[in-house]
């Protein structure tokens, strides 16, 4: 038996109900056993009056009390007496081994609980690192396990995982609502506060984003895992700004920062990461930043380097998002063939596990591929397919408002720069352009 768990489970049986019914017994037994040596004294300051001989008959008459085995009546009286406070503390002893014992009934099934907490967790940390691709079914599974165990047995590295899961699944308020929960259990710990900034980010609430980020890096030593994908957060949370505006400008100077100050700084300690999933992710992520500032050389080196990672690893879901990020590239450069069978290929990953937030962004660069191409009304069906995903997942932040954007600038014909580039190579006008 773990004497932690049960420590822990005293105070908690202590305060169940069914302690409730042992303190209540013992109240009772005390308060009969006080009255009735409160009557033991009455008879016996009466009985001092009567002569020592008339004493046993008053007993037997008056009290309807009969001593037995030849006792005189004040050493019946006082035997009468213990008889009652020993009963009394037979009931107070009776009342603590229920305790205790309910303790170590609890104890052991917190014991069990906790394993199976550390199961999941493992399990999950697998899956976490790429070893294992889980469908969208298990996870909801996992998800009403952690539930259950959670209800009994609370944790902040259960919440951890449970928030984990339904992230997986886009589950976006419940993802949030289990790492606050964690947190409240744990108010400093970096982790629950960088999974919570990553949230915000994803969200697009990029002043709480940063300020939950910040709380995580003042948390963590410098050149830890935690403290490495900390940084790479921040440097997400910049780019997102920077995607948010359509001022190119401002745009520039939001990847710069965000590769000078957190990414760059943040790939030092690369070699530290148990997590290599992560790392290939930031990888991609830094490769963006280089297309916003069209260093596009740069940009296709770091997501080379991000696939070879993730191929390696099987994580289907981070594979899914850097095969976006590479056709996003691939279309920066014109290069619409060649992006398509990695929009495809991450489509497909997308579908499977049940990510809209990754399924709309597919959709989305397919229908600037459509757009280019001269297939407007192809075009618009994929954008309208990119807005429902983001729509569902409620996640997305500028990317989710992309999409609608594409619509709007369709319907009022103001065609954007790379799609009337990609007409003049293809020997395409507006007038000419196919619809389907």
């Amino acid at each position: 038996m773990n004497l932690e768990l049960f420590l822990n489970a005293l105070p908690q049986v202590a305060a169940s109900p069914y302690a409730l019914i042992g303190y209540v017994v013992v109240a009772i037994v005390w308060g009969i056993s006080l009255w009735r040596n409160r009557k033991l004294k009455i008879i016996g300051d009466r009985l001092e009056q009567l002569p020592e001989k008339d004493r046993i008959k008053a007993l037997e008459l008056e009290y309807r009390l009969l001593p037995k085995g030849g006792l005189d009546s004040e050493s019946f009286l006082k035997f009468s007496s213990k008889q009652n406070n020993m009963l009394i503390i037979l009931v107070a002893i009776a009342a603590i081994v229920l305790i205790v014992s309910l303790a170590i009934y609890k104890s052991v099934e917190d014991s069990k609980l906790a394993a199976a907490v550390d199961t999941l967790t493992v399990a999950l940390n697998v899956t976490k690192m790429g070893k294992d691709s889980a469908e969208n079914n298990e996870f909801v599974k996992a998800a009403g396990i952690l539930e259950s165990v959670l209800e009994l047995h609370p944790s902040a590295a259960g919440f951890i995982n449970l928030g984990y899961v339904y992230e997986e699944v886009s589950n976006t308020d419940s993802a949030l609502l289990s790492y606050e929960k964690a947190l409240s259990l744990d108010p400093k710990n970096p982790e629950i506060l960088n999974a919570i900034g990553y949230l915000h980010k994803d969200l697009g609430k990029f002043d709480e984003a940063k300020s939950v980020l910040n709380a995580a890096l003042a948390n963590s030593e410098e050149g830890s895992e935690i403290w490495f994908m900390v940084m790479a957060n921040l440097g997400n949370v910049e780019y997102e700004i920077g995607r948010e505006t359509n001022d190119i400008e401002e745009r520039r100077a939001r990847s710069e920062t965000a590769i000078e100050k957190y990414f760059l700084p943040a790939m030092k300690y690369k070699g530290i990461v148990k997590n290599r999933d992560f790392v290939a992710k930031t990888l991609a992520n830094i490769g963006n930043c280089y297309k916003d500032i069209e260093d596009f050389d740069s940009a296709e080196n770091y997501l080379i380097e991000a696939l070879s990672i993730k191929r390696k690893i099987a994580a289907s879901r981070s594979l899914a998002d850097t095969l976006v990020n590479m056709a996003d590239l691939l279309l920066k450069r014109g290069k619409y063939s060649d992006a398509k069978p990695f929009l495809l290929e991450a489509i497909g990953i997308f579908s499977i596990t049940g990510n809209e937030l990754g399924l709309g962004a597919g959709y989305f660069n397919l229908g600037d591929i459509h757009w280019a191409a001269g297939e407007a009304e192809e075009a618009k069906k994929y954008y309208q397919r990119s807005s429902d995903s983001f729509l569902i997942s409620s996640l997305g932040g500028e990317y989710g408002k992309a999409p609608r954007r594409r619509l709007q600038r369709m319907a009022k014909n103001d065609i954007p720069e790379f799609v009337l580039k990609s007409w003049s190579v293809l020997g395409l006008t507006s007038q000419s352009t196919r619809t389907q």
